[in-house]
């Protein structure tokens, strides 16, 4: 059995192949920031305060089948959110809610409700919408019914445990006090807790039974963590992501969403726990991971189309590749060759059971370790020291095939692999 074993093994080395994850340019992108993303009819409808998509002369509204990009009829507006509800898409912008008959843009917002729409959701099978000056209201399909009145503009909405959420700017609805973040039952609205302190919260979204708030605040307000924090349903209790810096403007998370499994944030920030995540960073299970060389600016959305991640925003660039305001984040999952190990840098043993070693004929600081599956998702990442060996835990890896490089002052000086058995 030992001798087939490493005779299937063998072969698995000999055709791996390990490519550094990036972020990919989308056919050229747009001229100017994209602010929303949706998938209808098996493509991906961008809005946003752009003219043109890959060159194609488009006027806020764009859509990408994987190949290419085409115009789409502008509402008439900047385009803030979409969404997909009863199969038809709908969207909200600066100048109000309408719906896409295929061609046009059809508004909906007759008795002029919305100066501007933030946020689309569906919740128990309903569409809300909300925005500025404050109103919260319900889609019956004709009308806009108001469920709640806001002192200023809500910019969230999320169903969490058969209640409705909200964020924004306000601190009170419907003369209910609530600093920035609100729930509501379905008759009436009610704090939680302090709220949100010195700050303002936007996005919102459910991890692991919990509610995830993400926005521009901090601890050192009252709250209970910095960018990011999550309500249990009675408390707030800290992430522990330790997010922080950010370019010029206003910094924190701007976008959380729940995608495959992982917990994706997007906002304007350069590190969490510790490690250089320039915009964007996702974690399945309290473990943080940066993608790759980041983005160089605000992240306003993330999204999954055809099996892939997508990310748009303010950004022009990931490290040296041009990704004009939307980018594609690059899996490797190519089966083709193996990029041998230098002889001073291996594990032992390789395979392990329940530990490993690292070792080195010198110190390896400023390296990082990063581990990946077989689908290519970073799925460990370790800051090594100068020590000439660092031990590696199994933990909760399952038996299996896995890729590991290293990485020095973002330069990859290694590849290769590594075997769990039991």
């Amino acid at each position: 059995m030992k001798k087939t074993f490493y005779s299937i093994f063998i072969v698995l080395f000999s055709i791996i192949n390990i490519n550094a994850q990036s972020w990919l340019p989308v056919g050229g992108g747009t001229n100017d920031p994209i602010g929303s993303m949706c998938v209808f009819n098996n493509e991906l409808y961008v809005g946003g305060n752009f003219i043109s998509a890959g060159g194609i002369a488009a006027n806020g509204c764009a859509k990408w089948n994987g190949s290419n990009w085409a115009a789409v009829n502008s509402p008439g507006n900047q385009i803030q959110c979409m969404i997909v509800y009863n199969n038809e898409l709908y969207e909200g912008g600066s100048m109000g809610f309408s719906k896409f008959d295929g061609i046009n843009w059809i508004p909906l917002d007759s008795n002029g409700l919305f100066g501007h729409v933030e946020h689309l959701e569906i919740f128990n099978n309903k569409l809300y919408v909300s925005g500025s000056p404050g109103y919260i209201c319900e889609w019956n399909g004709s009308t806009l019914n108001i469920i709640g009145f806001a002192s200023a503009s809500v910019l969230g909405l999320r169903g969490f445990n058969s209640e409705l959420y909200v964020t924004g700017y306000f601190n009170n609805i419907n003369g209910v006090p609530a600093s920035g973040i609100a729930k509501w039952n379905g008759s009436t609205w009610s704090a939680l807790g302090n709220g949100i302190l010195g700050g303002t919260a936007g996005s919102m979204e459910v991890f692991n039974n919990e509610l995830y708030v993400g926005g521009g605040f901090n601890a050192s307000a009252g709250n209970a963590d910095d960018y990011l924090m999550k309500w249990t349903g009675t408390s707030w209790l800290p992430v522990g992501a330790n997010f922080s810096g950010g370019i010029s403007g206003l910094t924190g998370v701007g976008e959380i969403k729940l995608i495959n499994g992982n917990l994706y944030v997007g906002g304007n920030f350069t590190s969490v726990h510790g490690f250089g995540a320039n915009q964007i960073a996702y974690t399945n299970n309290n473990t943080w991971y940066p993608m790759g060389a980041g983005l160089n600016s605000y992240v306003y959305q993330v999204i999954a189309f055809q099996n892939s991640i997508y990310a748009a925003g303010y950004f022009t660039t990931s490290g040296s590749n041009l990704t004009l305001h939307i980018a594609k984040w690059d899996t490797p999952t190519e089966i083709d060759q193996i990029i041998k190990p230098i002889n001073n840098i291996y594990f032992s043993p390789n395979p392990f059971n329940i530990e490993t070693v690292l070792k080195s004929d010198f110190g390896l600081q400023n390296t990082t370790l990063s581990i990946y599956n077989q689908l290519g998702q970073q799925i460990k990442r370790i800051a090594l020291t100068n020590d000439n060996q660092t031990k590696i835990e199994r933990g909760h890896l399952s038996n299996g095939l896995y890729t590991y490089q290293l990485t020095q002052e973002n330069k990859i000086i290694q590849v290769g692999k590594l075997v769990i058995t039991d």
